[in-house]
Formats: structure tokens, sequence, C-alpha cells
């Protein structure tokens, strides 16, 4: 009895279901496709970042002609591409001889080498050797160009192994300083890199700044597992965007993001681990930023302070009102009276 009690019941259920469907279907079909965005979306958020791996072998340079016929090599590369816009080149200032001091200068997220050339000069004359060179799949003189759909974590972990081992051969201490997605790769390699002197992260992109820091989780996620397309640094002017340099990516695949935030995931996992490597740590950000997350990067800067006091961090005011991208000299509100010098002295003392 009991069985043809639960048939009967099922057989009303399927029927009323049935019913349902047939006198509401447009509905019906609201309510699938809301399932199955809701089913993708869970996906998503349960399957983890995949941060296995992201290593590289580090093999240093000791001979100041190794390091110059590298990067030679690496400009003569470049020269023969006949692609790459004359901003997007590597940039070398030496002393010919390896001297005390080198610094390595990565330039931000589809950026290019010439935004470090004006405050690396400034280095230059107080004796260090510079090296900017370019990051992969940027420096295009098409700036429309889809060359960052193959950048990627590994491949920014292995560029940066590549110029620090480099920069050795350029100076007895070595340091390695990025802006913005630059940052993050100088955030990696003060977590990883035990024979960096020195490495200073600049506003680094450890998060978005208009999403809260607790949600960078899921919108790595969301960057790295959606369908990939091309995202506007500003959706409304889009090419004409007036804070976008001439030599600027003007826009990015939403994977290429990801994967910068990827890294800083591995970074933030790695310094939960450990302490950072690098003999120093430098933070710098800027408080009237809204580009990059600063509650991201005092979460960072706490954990590593947890492990060590190998940590310097310095942020600029508010009232300054400077920009996301506060190392570019042509930037409107740029404050050469104030960031070049406040930049010198954190890294020459």
């Amino acid at each position: 009895m009991p069985t043809n009690v639960q048939f009967i019941s099922a057989m009303y259920f399927v029927g009323s279901v049935s019913l349902w469907i047939r006198t509401h279907p447009l509905l019906t079909v609201f309510v699938l496709f809301a399932v199955i965005l809701f089913s993708i979306f869970l996906f998503i958020l349960i399957k983890p970042i995949n941060i296995s791996g992201l290593s590289s072998n580090s093999n240093p340079v000791s001979d100041f002609g190794e390091s110059l016929l590298r990067i030679e090599e690496i400009c003569q590369e470049e020269d023969a591409r006949g692609d790459l816009s004359k901003a997007g080149r590597s940039i070398l200032l030496h002393y010919d001889r390896k001297v005390e001091n080198v610094i390595v200068f990565l330039h931000g997220f589809t950026s290019a080498p010439i935004q470090f050339l004006e405050l690396g000069e400034k280095f230059y004359q107080r004796g260090f050797n510079i090296f900017i060179p370019r990051q992969p799949c940027h420096g295009f003189d098409d700036t429309s160009t889809l060359a960052l759909q193959n950048y990627n974590a590994q491949v920014m972990v292995d560029f940066t192994s590549q110029v620090i081992d480099i920069a050795h051969g350029l100076g007895d201490r070595v340091t390695i300083i990025g802006l913005s997605g630059g940052g993050t790769l100088a955030a990696w390699a003060g977590q990883n890199r035990g024979d960096v002197y020195q490495a200073g992260s600049i506003a680094p992109m450890l998060g978005a700044g208009f999403i809260p820091a607790p949600l960078t989780k899921i919108l790595t996620k969301l960057l790295l597992r959606l369908p990939d397309f091309y995202m506007w640094w500003d959706p409304g002017l889009k090419a004409d965007n007036p804070l976008t340099e001439d030599y600027q990516y003007p826009g990015y695949p939403i994977h290429a993001l990801g994967e910068v935030l990827r890294l800083a995931y591995a970074v933030e996992a790695g310094a939960l681990r450990s302490a950072a490597s690098a003999g120093k740590v430098t933070m710098v950000s800027n408080a009237n930023d809204i580009s990059v997350s600063n509650p991201k990067i005092d979460q960072l800067v706490s954990i590593w302070r947890s492990k060590g006091d190998n940590l310097t961090h310095y942020q600029f005011p508010k009232d300054l009102g400077l920009a996301h991208d506060f190392i570019t000299p042509t930037r409107d509100g740029f404050r050469a009276d104030i960031v070049y010098p406040t930049l010198l002295d954190l890294f020459t003392n």
C-alpha cells in the first residue's frame, strides 16, 4: 500500500509540474536559465585557484660581460621584430662595469619600459646600473593588440626570474621595483627570491579598487573562468581614454588581468606559509588610489610584518591627489617635487 501511495504522489507531482510548465512557458525558460547560471557560478566559486607549479629556477649571472651580452640579445630580438614601439623596448643604463647597486624596474600592466625611464635616470645619476625590461606581450606598436591573451602567471614568474638573474651581473646588490602589475611581480620576487637585496612594490595589483577585499578571490576566479573577452580601461571613452599614454594599451583581455591576480594570490599564500625571502621588502601605496585595492595591500603588509621585521611600508597621503600611475611624468597632476625624491630616499637608504 505505501508503494501505491508513493507512486500516485509522484505521478501527481509530475502532472502538476507539467501543467505549470505548459501554463508558464516563458517563466519556465527564465527559471531554467537562472538555474544554469547559478550552477556555473557555483562551480566557479567552488573550484580552487591553481597556484601549484608557479616557480622558476634561478641561475644568477656573476659576470658583467655576460649580463651585457644577454641584454644585447634581448634588444636585438626586439629590434628585429619590427612590431614594437620605441617606447616599448627594453632600456639599459650602465657604467660599463659591475657596480655596487643595480635596479630592475618593472613597468605596469599594459604599459611599457619608458614609463620608468625618467625615474631610472635619477637613480643612474646616483651610481646605479639600471635595467628596464619589456614585459612579455607588452610594448607593441599596435596598442589594440590581443597579445596579452598569452600573458599568464607562469610567464610572469619566468620573466621576473630571468631579469633578476641577468641583473646580478650588473650589480652586487639587486633591487627590483615594479608598479601596479609590475608591483605584483616585484612582490613575488620579494617573497621568493632570497638573492634579491630589496624588492619594492609600488601600488601593486593585489586586488581591484572597486571590489571589497574579501571578494578579491571571487573576482579572480571569475576573470579566469569566464569566456575571455576584451575590456577597456574606460568603457565609455575606449581607445580615446586621455589617461592612457599613446604607447599603452587602452584595454586588456580579462584572463590576463585574472592571471595577474592569480600571481597575487600565490604571493599571499606564500607569505602565509613563510617570511619574505628578499633582504628587504618595501611597499609603497597611494591613499588616493581607486584602481588597486589598498586593503589588500595592507593585508599583505600585515602578513609580512607578522613573519619578520624586514618590511617598510610608505603611503602617499590622499590629499596629494595622486593618480594610480604616479610614476609616468606626463600624467596630469604628476608631482615630480614629491614622488621622485620620496622614492629615491626609500630605495637608496
